[in-house]
């Protein structure tokens, strides 16, 4: 029975990890079949050789190797992940053997004999507690976006709150058994205290950052509709000023006609032209000015990237300026940015398709880029120095696209990066 619970605290860690910090299992065939490998030789060791102390530290660390093998993450996270899992899920164990203790105390009856029930019972909260967040998409997408960080204070946490629980129990082994129910109540609420309020502390913190680049993206967005009036105005004076012009102009022009002097005639029509071409209000021109502005914004900083765009989209398009802003500054720098990454001497461009195909706006942009780009570990990722401030442009985008029930892809093929973007009915 003691090896069967042994064995049953694995699963529940197991589950843990797969049903509460949505791990994601490997596909690889190879890794399976090495997992079961792994597997059944814990499971032999446990339970053909439980009195052999060497033998038990062995099967912990196959074990172990066998986590390694069947999650896909990168090799920290799978570490820091599999340790939280071992100590954080007391959040669950600690309150059940409690209740249990104190009921079986309370009957007069062997508490120790029921260890396996205890487990039976705490890998049934566990299938619990995992359907819940799975059928929660906001609760799974937060706990998918939590940085390795998070989980790693939460492991130290548990640790000490595990060893000071233990400390306690040996402590307490002369007292009698309904002290030591009493003494582990107390115990057990503290503990559970500091886990609610890491838990608590990690949600804080995740809503701040994201209210932080909310914030900043709130910034660029004014920024760039300043800057988008601004000119509008600057073109609007250029305009009427040409126009007041305009008249004296002509009456020039018609002068040097009458004189027959084509080469003064020449001159002075290129001098007119090349003040109407300052009236131009953008080099980009997608037909929407806060979009022009955007790409300008990030471009006009790049000389050597070449930008192309095919199509326009409406001007009066029904989506929301911040959407668009958090869309197309998100596209564009993160294009940028993949351009600048590339080896000296290589050609950088950005290309850019625009159509609307009935009420539907589709939204596709190319860039190069130095290697292979991972798209399923695009999210939460950032290539910045400031890693702590950054990594969320993709996740804005993608919630300003589900605004209008829209769609995001992304695919990298012969070194081209390609993000496409489908808004319906706008």
């Amino acid at each position: 029975m003691e090896q069967l619970n042994y064995l049953l605290g694995y699963v529940g860690v197991f589950l843990w990890a797969f049903g509460i910090c949505q791990v994601k299992v490997t596909k690889d065939k190879k890794r399976w079949l090495l997992s079961g490998i792994l597997g059944i030789g814990a499971i032999s060791m446990i339970f053909l050789y439980p009195k052999i102390y060497a033998l038990y530290w062995l099967a912990l660390l196959l074990i172990f190797l066998l986590f390694m093998c069947l999650v896909s993450e990168n090799w920290k996270r799978k570490c820091v992940i599999y340790l939280f899992s071992m100590f954080y899920i007391d959040i669950i164990v600690n309150p059940i053997r409690t209740i249990i203790i104190a009921t079986e105390v309370l009957k007069n009856e062997n508490w120790q004999d029921k260890n396996v029930i205890w487990s039976i019972i705490e890998i049934l909260c566990i299938l619990v507690a995992s359907y819940f967040i799975s059928k929660h998409e906001k609760i799974k997408k937060w706990i998918k976006e939590l940085p390795t960080g998070y989980y790693f204070v939460g492991f130290l946490c548990s640790f000490i709150s595990t060893g000071i629980f233990s400390y306690l129990e040996i402590q307490m082994e002369e007292y009698y058994i309904k002290e030591q129910v009493i003494v582990n109540i107390l115990v057990i609420f503290a503990t559970e205290m500091l886990y609610i309020l890491c838990i608590a502390a990690a949600v804080i913190a995740t809503f701040c950052k994201h209210y932080k680049e909310e914030n900043l993206l709130k910034d660029e967005y004014l920024r760039l509709s300043k800057q988008h009036y601004e000119t509008l105005l600057k073109n609007t004076q250029e305009i009427r000023s040409l126009r007041h012009d305009m008249q004296s102009h002509i009456n020039a022009m018609s002068y040097f006609s009458k004189e027959k002097n084509w080469e003064k005639l020449q001159e002075y029509i290129k001098e007119v032209q090349g003040n109407a071409e300052k009236v131009r209000p953008y080099t980009i021109n997608v037909n929407h000015g806060f979009i022009n502005a955007i790409l300008e914004d990030s471009l006009s900083k790049e000389p050597e990237i070449a930008f192309s765009c095919d199509g326009k989209i409406p001007a009066d398009i029904q989506v929301d300026d911040f959407d668009l802003c958090t869309i197309f500054s998100n596209l564009i720098r993160n294009a940028v940015e993949a351009c600048n990454r590339l080896p000296k001497g290589a050609k950088k461009w950005i290309h850019l398709d625009l159509y609307m195909l009935q009420d539907n706006l589709y939204i596709r942009m190319e860039n190069p880029v130095m290697s292979e780009v991972n798209v399923q570990k695009l999210e939460g990722n950032t290539s910045k120095e400031d890693k702590k401030n950054h990594g969320f442009g993709i996740y804005n985008l993608k919630n300003a696209v589900e605004k209008y029930q829209g769609e995001v892809s992304f695919d990298c093929e012969d070194q081209k990066f390609i993000a496409e973007i489908v808004l319906w009915n706008v």
